[in-house]
């Protein structure tokens, strides 16, 4: 579904609504593809891993993905999670609360920050600063963009991600 080798994937809406790859080895499935599966009365399953800038290697898998239709800004439904022993719910806490945001379409809230723009990839931002959540960016690049932080530990960068899907 996603490939992040670190140098983001900053895109406009079109591009994650259809799909893309890019020239240096960044991919994304595209959402209507995502939200036709998803909503096919089958269950698919989701697991993300990445690597840190200290060769930290993490996981998370989940037992049920929902994507959302556009018109409800492409949110998503997770249940099940499992993952490394560094904790990270990546996805679960977010569910349907953020609406995912490009280049060229802000769905933020209205005072947050374009971080699609800013960071150089688009994902579902939020602008909480809580340091009681965990929070991972996966598509875009540098520090904004492309890192995971864990309740009261480091913001850490990421060197690459990977979502993928499968039918249960």
């Amino acid at each position: 579904m996603q490939a992040n080798l670190g140098y983001g994937l900053d895109q406009t809406w079109s591009a994650y609504k259809y799909g893309f790859s890019d020239s240096n080895g960044g991919y994304w499935i595209g959402f209507e593809i995502l939200y036709r599966m998803t909503k096919n009365g089958k269950t698919w399953k989701l697991c993300a891993d990445g690597r840190d800038e200290h060769g930290v290697v993490a996981f998370a898998a989940y037992q049920q993905f929902v994507v959302d239709s556009e018109s409800a800004g492409y949110t998503y439904f997770v249940s099940g999670f499992t993952g490394s022993s560094i904790g990270l719910d990546i996805f679960g806490a977010t569910a349907r609360k953020y609406k995912f945001s490009t280049k060229d379409v802000n769905n933020q809230e209205c005072c947050c920050a374009e971080n699609a723009m800013k960071c150089k990839g688009g994902w579902w931002y939020s602008c909480t600063t809580n340091l009681l959540s965990a929070s991972v960016v996966l598509n875009g690049a540098g520090s904004c963009g492309f890192y995971w932080s864990i309740p009261y530990g480091p913001h850490t960068q990421l060197r690459y991600s990977y979502i993928r899907i499968n039918q249960a």
